[in-house]
């Protein structure tokens, strides 16, 4: 017993009193095993502790973000959307939509393209809606589901489905739809094509009027029949051509 009390003490010595001999006892004091291969545990685990977690979470939809002062020199391709407020010289193809705000020299391919207060100098080509701001500038064609226009655009215009020009909307082209609405105010120098059905030219042939067969009744009039006049014919034919006889 006296050896074991003195390594006791002699650990309580090392450890900075860490370790409650059997006199000391006392509340919260650990229970120490000291054989021969007894191992001091400390009173609480410091890993058993929770670890740290971060309070970030992630965005649930991620965008692409082309700053201000950024300048592209190439093309752009991305799965995600794109909010493009610096310029970029190159074509633009993206799975999703685009925001843009800046300047693209090149082609658009998207799904859908919102466009405030931007330049663009190439075709477009979404599968869904593009919308154009009163401050917006568009030189090349545009192919779209709809179409909301409201600024300016020099190229031809062609959607499967609805092209609006709003007031403030200038245009230098023809427009292709399958239905068109132009506010007024509108200006617009172009022709326009609405098809909302196949029509050719079997569907506008005149037909030819009916003649009626040889030796038909004649046609009535009012409701009773056309009686034709009767004739005689002459006893005598040189009474009628006055041929003495």
């Amino acid at each position: 017993m006296g050896t074991k009390q003195n390594f006791k003490t002699a650990l309580n010595e090392l450890m900075a009193g860490k370790i409650a001999t059997d006199e000391e006892g006392g509340e919260g004091a650990a229970a120490v095993d000291c054989g021969e291969d007894a191992v001091p545990q400390p009173a609480e685990p410091v890993f058993n502790k929770p670890s740290y977690t971060s309070a970030y979470t992630p965005p649930a939809a991620h965008m692409s973000v082309i700053a201000a002062d950024l300048l592209i020199e190439g093309n752009v391709k991305s799965k995600s959307d794109i909010r493009v407020d610096g310029h970029i010289r190159g074509n633009v193809i993206c799975d999703g939509s685009i925001a843009c705000g800046g300047v693209v020299e090149g082609d658009i391919r998207c799904h859908s393209l919102v466009m405030s207060g931007c330049s663009i100098n190439g075709n477009i080509s979404a599968k869904a809606d593009v919308t154009v701001d009163p401050e917006s500038t568009i030189i090349g064609d545009i192919s779209a589901h709809n179409l909301v226009a409201n600024g300016r655009i020099k190229g031809n215009i062609s959607t499967t489905g609805a092209t609006a020009l709003r007031e403030n909307a200038m245009l230098m082209g023809n427009i292709h739809a399958k239905s068109i609405s132009l506010d007024a105010g509108a200006a617009l120098k172009g022709t326009l094509e609405v098809q909302t059905a196949d029509l050719s030219d079997e569907d506008f042939r005149i037909r030819p009027a009916e003649s009626s067969p040889t030796g038909s009744a004649p046609v009535q009039t009012s409701g009773q029949p056309v009686s034709e006049p009767q004739r005689t014919a002459p006893e005598n034919t040189d009474d009628v051509f006055g041929v003495d006889q």
